[in-house]
């Protein structure tokens, strides 16, 4: 990883990473998301996945290869985004039956996601 004059390392584009940054390996495959936006009031919406949340938090651990979720409010709903190491497990992790499962009992029909290909990603941490 390049490093600026200050010995600190720097992605291909030129974002720093501190200490502590989660950042992709070297040579490694670029990850997957998937989004959603589900349209409708927000606060309701909110509850909804708050529910599918908690069936989900149940799980011994986090389905493989999840990096990231975010749901976020948007002017319209709301919006839910996955981000998986591969396209294989984002796929799995959308059809995977307790996922569907907790949509359902929270009242949520299942919309196929948005799928990208992610070109650079990194976290903070501290």
């Amino acid at each position: 990883m390049p490093q600026d004059v200050t010995g600190q390392e720097r992605s291909r584009h030129g974002v720093g990473y501190g200490p502590g940054a989660v950042r992709p390996e070297r040579g490694s495959r670029m990850p997957f998301v998937g989004a959603t936006n589900i349209d409708g009031d927000s606060k309701e919406l909110l509850a909804k996945y708050d529910q599918v949340v908690a069936a989900l938090r149940r799980r011994e651990r986090p389905l493989p290869g999840l990096i990231s979720h975010y749901c976020m409010e948007t002017d319209t709903g709301i919006r839910v985004v996955n981000c998986y190491e591969t396209e294989e497990q984002l796929r799995a992790g959308y059809d995977a039956t307790d996922f569907r499962d907790a949509l359902q009992k929270a009242g949520f029909e299942f919309r196929p996601p948005q799928i990208m290909r992610v070109h650079n990603y990194f976290h903070v941490t501290s």
